[in-house]
């Protein structure tokens, strides 16, 4: 708006990678989702600018694969447990919510990984109630 205003061509930032601002958001969330040692060489350069950009990324990103690395533990209640601990004593608001979602439910994650139990079919039956007339 404001290169409109004095009648000059807008040049977005370039980060060092060529990307725009804009190009690093949308091109980021690929590697988002993977764990850094599967990341590609594009995208460890891009997560670098990423994060210093954004540390609060950096933060999420890492409570997230603290989170994906809780199902290979064996004590996994105390992984779970401290992971929502910690993410409670962050400002990260997004993550509170998951970590208090987490928390709610977690009897029955826990259950799963224990007995490979699901609420499957309550669920299935409070989708479809049997006829009673």
């Amino acid at each position: 708006m404001k290169a409109k205003e004095i009648k000059v061509e807008f040049r977005p930032k370039t980060f060092s990678n060529g990307d725009t601002r804009k190009q690093l958001l949308a091109r980021s969330r690929y590697f988002l989702y993977k764990p850094q040692s599967r990341w590609t060489r594009t995208q460890k350069q891009r997560a670098e600018i990423l994060f210093k950009e954004y540390p609060e990324l950096l933060e999420s990103y890492n409570f997230s694969m603290y989170f994906r690395n809780c199902y290979e533990h064996k004590n996994i209640n105390y992984k779970f447990q401290e992971w929502i601990e910690k993410v409670e004593s962050t400002n990260l608001k997004e993550m509170k919510v998951a970590a208090h979602t987490i928390k709610g439910h977690l009897g029955g994650i826990l259950n799963y990984f224990e007995n490979g139990a699901t609420n499957a079919a309550i669920e299935s039956f409070h989708a479809n109630p049997p006829c009673l007339y």
